[in-house]
């Protein structure tokens, strides 16, 4: 049963949650005329997820609580070539076995927030070194590969960004991600009818470049939403390849220290904050936590409500030891000292 706002687009926009979409009163429209299916990808360059990926995995959250399902990709296949996505320089290629090991611990680690026994609306975990991994080159240039214009893809901003900035440029390795991530998203619209794939904003031109491929070979729609970066203090975003990364495994970033990471959030991202990661009360859990808590190891005390605070008292002063209502705040006490007070110090009796 959904446990969200009916409307689940609005719900998103009030939280600040859209940086970005593809046809927006399209996409709206069609989330509104039934269950659809919605997918974020990860690739394994780490043994574990950070912060920065929390916000995408409790998005999928919001959706399969709307009735939507959700989709998990881990790039068992595309983490072999790497993104240039945010990156001014070369990725480092990693060994295929470490990949594949790191795939299966992140595997492991995005079940604590996705709900996969939840009946239609089950979450699905795919790896697209499933189909990436028996592509043939002839025919994958032939079939996919006549319907990537090279204007379009060296206009794409990583990929120009890189090539105006460093001396290496951008190899060919890295310039073909956008091309897999493309077939990726077309993969999961053949298997499980996906047509709304879900990341960061710097995943903009991955995810045109899957809607432009649906829609050339398959000839339908299909639809994007870009959802805002988790930032550094330094302005800088969080990545599985960078140093001081708050990571989701409790082995590498202790729960302490996780708490701190959000006990020292700047005063003015507090507000969104709340609106990007803080569960429903509804929520039904997953993993046996309780309703509403933080999905990772932390405090309980982050996710409290806040306490409600009495009205301060005004100049005004009351009569015969008590205090009296006002004509002008029905549902609030008059506020003042009571008095006459005791010899000792304490109120008379009766004063509240």
């Amino acid at each position: 049963m959904s446990t969200m706002p009916n409307d689940l687009w609005k719900d998103l926009k009030w939280r600040g949650l859209v940086a970005d979409c593809t046809k927006p009163h399209e996409l709206h429209q069609h989330l509104l005329e039934g269950p659809r299916a919605a997918y974020v990808g990860f690739d394994p360059t780490a043994d574990s997820l950070h912060v920065g990926s929390l916000l995408p995995l409790l998005v999928l959250r919001r959706f399969q609580r709307a009735g939507h399902r959700p989709i998990v990709l881990i790039g068992g296949g595309t983490g072999l070539i790497g993104d240039p996505s945010g990156k001014t320089g070369e990725r480092q290629l990693n060994p295929e076995a470490q990949v594949a090991e790191w795939g299966a611990r992140l595997k492991e680690q995005v079940r604590r927030f996705v709900d996969f026994e939840s009946g239609a609306s089950a979450a699905v975990l795919a790896d697209n070194y499933d189909w990436l991994s028996k592509l043939e080159v002839i025919p994958f240039l032939r079939d996919i590969g006549k319907h990537f214009p090279l204007g379009a893809m060296v206009a794409k901003e990583s990929v120009r960004s890189r090539m105006g900035r460093s001396e290496e440029g951008i190899s060919y390795t890295e310039f073909s991600y956008q091309v897999l991530q493309a077939y990726d998203f077309m993969a999961l619209f053949d298997r499980y009818r996906c047509t709304l794939q879900l990341g960061g904003s710097d995943q903009w031109g991955n995810i045109t470049a899957g809607i432009e491929l649906i829609r050339r070979v398959k000839g339908e729609a299909a639809y994007g939403i870009t959802l805002p970066l988790v930032m550094k203090t330094d302005g800088s975003k969080f990545g599985k390849t960078e140093s001081d990364t708050v990571w989701l495994d409790g082995r590498k970033t202790s729960p302490y220290e996780m708490y701190q990471f959000w006990l020292n959030t700047a005063d003015d991202d507090v507000v969104t904050y709340l609106k990007y990661f803080r569960a429903p009360r509804s929520a039904r859990p997953i993993g046996g936590r309780p309703s509403g808590s933080w999905p990772v190891t932390s405090p309980p005390s982050c996710t409290a409500r806040p306490r409600r605070r009495r009205p301060r008292p005004s100049a005004g002063r009351c009569s015969a030891g008590r205090w009296s209502r006002s004509p002008s705040l029905s549902s609030t006490w008059r506020a003042g000292r009571c008095r006459p007070r005791r010899s000792d110090g304490r109120k008379p009796s009766g004063c509240r």
